[in-house]
Formats: structure tokens, sequence, C-alpha cells
């Protein structure tokens, strides 16, 4: 999957759109393909300047049971169970903070 388009070039492509400016040119302008700026335009026009902010949730950093950062509760998981593998100890963890 492709990174996503940061919000500082999201708010210069809403700009540049609302002062009239077309997919073909904000693509070449920006260095983008023109199918990321139409998507992101159509956005725009539907939702407007909330349009901008990314739909993406960021990934936890703390357990929310324990407060501890995921990598420290990884780690203390590993220790208090060798025999698990890094593949369990990712699905417990996820399990355990909800999403992502």
């Amino acid at each position: 999957m492709p990174s996503p388009i940061p919000v500082p070039v999201r708010q210069a492509i809403f700009r540049r759109w609302q002062q009239g400016a077309s997919v073909p040119v904000l693509a070449e302008e920006l260095n983008l393909s023109e199918r990321t700026v139409r998507h992101l335009v159509r956005r725009f026009a539907a939702r407007g300047l909330q349009g901008v902010d990314p739909d993406y949730a960021r990934c936890a950093t703390k357990s929310a049971a324990t407060g501890k950062p995921l990598f420290s509760k990884a780690v203390q998981m590993r220790q208090e169970h060798p025999t698990w593998g890094a593949g369990l100890i990712r699905v417990l963890l996820k399990e355990e903070i909800g999403a992502c």
C-alpha cells in the first residue's frame, strides 16, 4: 500500500483546487499521480475542509490493560513464555489493544 499523502500536501491541493487549479496541473506540480489527486479532489468536494484530514487511525503505542509501551509488553510476554513466537505475541497484543 502506498504511503498516505501528508496533511500539508493535502492542504495545498485543497487550496489550489478551491482556486480553480485542475487535477492534471496539481498532479504535475506536486509530482503525484492524477488518480491520487482526483481521488482527493472528489473527497474535498464531498466533505469540504473535513476531507483534508486522513481517515486512517494511528495504532496505539501503549497497552490499554497495563499502560506499558507495547514493545515492553511484547518483551515481557516473550520472557514469560519463551515458547511463544512473534506471531502469537502480535495476535495477543492486537486483541488486547483492539484495532490495528
